[in-house]
């Protein structure tokens, strides 16, 4: 799994220890860890995750046979970071950022689509 991450304020953000998970209608079926890291000001950072999905949890869905059956199988994912940016090394600020994706797997042509959205509450 890759997160890219952008920050877009005008001073680095310090995030701390934060979870992304993934979801199959409603169902948690990876959660991935990550670990604190900064993010320079102005700039995008890609977080490479090795995943497993649960196969317990897909498996067992009443929706996997019908995705299956469309030819697309649908997955959210979800990660909030909170952390600090600080402009100057002077003002420090608490944000927290939001990112959520809709991923979508074709199963038949071996090919995923996602789109995502990222927020930044100050």
């Amino acid at each position: 799994m890759l997160i890219t991450l952008e920050n877009r304020n005008y001073g680095r953000f310090n995030y701390e220890v934060t979870f992304s998970s993934i979801c199959y209608h409603g169902v948690v079926v990876v959660e991935a860890p990550f670990i604190y890291g900064v993010i320079a000001s102005h700039a995008k950072f890609n977080i490479s995750i090795s995943v497993q999905i649960s196969p317990e949890e897909l498996l067992s869905s009443p929706y996997l046979g019908v995705d299956y059956a469309t030819g697309s199988l649908n997955f959210t994912s979800s990660t909030t970071l909170q952390g600090t940016v600080t402009i100057l090394k002077i003002l420090k600020k608490r944000v927290t950022l939001h990112s959520s994706c809709n991923i979508s797997v074709f199963p038949r042509s071996r090919t995923i689509d996602s789109s995502c959205n990222s927020d930044v509450n100050h």
